[in-house]
């Protein structure tokens, strides 16, 4: 729900049903590309190395989500 309430929030109001339907599309259309990629990258290099490649992505969003946190007030300066 917090999702949905977040696309909401960034919706122009003249055009709120166009912008939460165009990002509702992307946020379904995202996972189904990332499935995809998963599988291709663990039938080509095995799954070792889609498993260190997830893991990277994964502190890569974190990092960037706490600088952006931290930007806006959100934490504290570390």
């Amino acid at each position: 729900a917090a999702v949905y309430t977040s696309m909401m929030d960034r919706s122009d109001p003249a055009t709120s049903a166009t912008d939460f339907t165009l990002q509702q599309s992307l946020c379904a259309f995202g996972p189904l590309v990332a499935s995809i990629l998963s599988g291709v990258v663990a039938q080509r290099f095995g799954y070792p190395v889609l498993f260190a490649s997830a893991a990277v992505v994964a502190f890569v969003a974190a990092g960037l989500a706490a600088r952006k946190a931290a930007t806006r007030g959100a934490l504290p300066a570390v």
